[in-house]
């Protein structure tokens, strides 16, 4: 693309013989459009996995009907992990400054298969959240959990999928919840009466949670930590990564975001080397990943002044009993995990709930098996 000076000398040969006259002419070649010449290999996809460019060709169009090969100079969207709502692959490509020209190329990404519908996708459409930026940050260290009428937090107790996602709807910024906002559910089963309609209304709305293959939620179910995993990397953007578990093969449908929350360090398998998918979480195991992502974190060297505790968490030794502390407290920090100092702190502001409606959210973890 750009101008060019063209001179040409026109020679008269009969009449005028010898005589000649030259003109300067300016040509503009100009950037016109892009297109995908050759389709991808792969335009299939299950829910959580990545984007697979290999066998795509993307050529640039200019006015004067050249061409150039602009493959591994594009930009593509989404980056991140795919959801089911996601039907296009979006290139875009700019030149010398200009406006980005952007074409697409068709994919299908399906649901996935038992047990997939926790992923964290986009549970029926909404607005997907933009890769490198993450949802949820470790700033404000306000609490996330307020356990059962009876004192208790039941930390070996499993967790359902609504109870995880109001846990992650209470950690979103004012901002985003207010932007992904909802009480009218995709899913069958979250009614408007239900207590955790409006957390799962509104992450499905934001892209975050998607349900299963017959249109339900299935908020009275243990989420697993396939599930969790997933729905990590599309509230944190996400991708890439790999890690290998003799139990999770290339056809788990959440293979991609297993690997990429293992790299990220938020979860780890079990010493005999496996992740177990599959498997419900606990509420501790889900505080501790919480806890790393947010990177917050307190142990017996802190500081931490008054705090609100739980009867069934009186033991410090147990390996969770300071993260439970740390999900449970407002406060003000000095520090990093996990070795902060509290220098403000208040009771927990979350009113106890129900057992119906209980608390923690979350995704399992080495916990526990071992000491985080």
């Amino acid at each position: 693309a750009g101008e060019y000076t063209v001179r040409a000398t026109i020679a008269e040969t009969d009449n005028y013989a010898g005589a000649t006259a030259t003109a300067d002419f300016t040509i503009s070649v100009v950037l016109e459009s892009i297109k995908v010449t050759t389709d991808p290999t792969k335009t299939s996809y299950k829910e959580g996995e990545l984007f697979d460019p290999t066998g795509m060709v993307v050529t640039a169009i200019y006015n004067d009907g050249s061409t150039k090969d602009i493959t591994n100079d594009v930009t593509i969207s989404p980056d991140g992990a795919l959801s089911k709502s996601d039907k296009v692959i979006t290139i875009r490509y700019s030149e010398d400054g200009g406006d980005p020209l952007e074409t697409t190329t068709p994919i299908t990404v399906t649901a996935s298969s038992s047990g997939g519908g926790g992923s964290g996708g986009s549970g029926g459409g909404g607005s997907s959240p933009k890769p490198d930026d993450p949802v949820l940050t470790g700033e404000d260290h306000s609490a996330y959990i307020a356990g059962y009428p009876d004192g208790t937090v039941h930390p070996n107790g499993s967790i359902t999928r609504a109870e995880s996602v109001t846990i992650i709807y209470r950690l979103l910024p004012d901002g985003r919840r207010a932007e992904i906002f909802s009480t009218s559910s995709p899913f069958s089963d979250v009614t408007g009466d239900l207590w955790y309609n409006e957390p799962v209304s509104s992450l499905a709305k934001g892209g975050y949670v998607l349900g299963y293959p017959d249109g339900t939620f299935g908020g009275d179910r243990s989420i697993t930590r396939a599930e969790f995993a997933a729905m990590l990397v599309r509230l944190m953007g996400a991708s890439g990564g790999s890690a290998s578990f003799p139990d999770v093969d290339s056809g788990h449908w959440a293979c991609g975001s297993i690997a990429t929350a293992a790299s990220q360090g938020w979860l780890e398998g079990y010493p005999d080397g496996t992740f177990r998918p599959d498997q419900p979480i606990t509420r501790a195991e889900a505080i501790t990943v919480i806890n790393r992502i947010l990177n917050r974190g307190v142990d017996e060297n802190s500081t931490l002044g008054d705090y609100k505790n739980f009867s069934d968490n009186s033991d410090p030794g147990a390996w969770y009993y300071y993260e439970i502390l740390e999900a449970a407290n407002d406060h003000e920090y000095i520090g990093t995990r996990p070795h902060e100092n509290w220098i403000a702190s208040k009771l927990n502001s979350i009113a106890d709930e129900d057992s119906a409606a209980d608390d923690v959210s979350g995704e399992v973890d080495a916990a526990a098996a071992e000491t985080p």
